[in-house]
């Protein structure tokens, strides 16, 4: 059973923010797929997608998220290498996603709640990239509670997008499938791009 958990905080206060990229990948699959979340009996809201994999929104707020992750896993016979985590990625460009097997935390307070929480960082994540020269003029803490610029909406819902396709191809194949296909540089998806209008079969690097 897979089970993909979203990153964000509770609350209409923090919807928009950058902190809350992970709900906002969960909303577009459920809006995709014409799903709704609903409470479930431990800290989180799930959603079931069409092949009984499990969408999951904490609803401890971001440092919490552990509680909720275990909530899940009590639940279910889920894996940590079954599931993966969607979160934003301070250190990453605003509108690139990058997608890891394994990896500290970085000093994302949520993903280190679900490692202590699970006794292992042996979890596959969906990095949403949030840097952009903006983050230079405030602390990490405010910048990610932040809501995004109005010029930046377009990578941001680009990036959105592409986190959900990546997502759906993550329900259907395997890890390294994934990895191959969304973590190419631009100059390699450009590429990748021109070739697929070529040729019009579908190309990966």
């Amino acid at each position: 059973m897979k089970v993909i958990v979203g990153l964000g905080n509770p609350g209409k206060k923090y919807a928009k923010t950058r902190h809350n990229l992970g709900f906002m990948v969960l909303d577009e699959l459920a809006t995709r797929h014409g799903l709704q979340f609903k409470a479930g009996r431990g800290a989180y809201m799930e959603s079931r997608m069409p092949d009984g994999s499990l969408l999951v929104k904490p609803l401890t707020f971001m440092n919490l998220s552990g509680e909720a992750v275990r909530d899940v896993f009590r639940r279910y016979p889920v894996t940590p290498e079954t599931m993966l985590i969607l979160h934003d990625d301070l250190d990453g460009e605003l509108g690139r996603i990058k997608i890891r097997p394994t990896g500290s935390s970085g000093g994302h307070k949520g993903l280190k709640s679900i490692f202590d929480a699970l006794g292992t960082q042996d979890i596959p994540r969906l990095k949403l990239g949030i840097h952009t020269p903006y983050r230079r003029s405030m602390d990490a803490e405010i910048y990610v509670l932040k809501p995004f610029l109005p010029e930046e909406l377009q990578s941001v819902e680009a990036m959105i997008n592409h986190a959900a396709d990546a997502v759906e191809l993550f329900l259907e194949e395997d890890l390294n499938t994934v990895m191959n296909r969304y973590n190419r540089s631009e100059k390699e998806n450009n590429l990748s791009a021109t070739l697929n209008k070529e040729t019009g079969k579908e190309t990966v690097l």
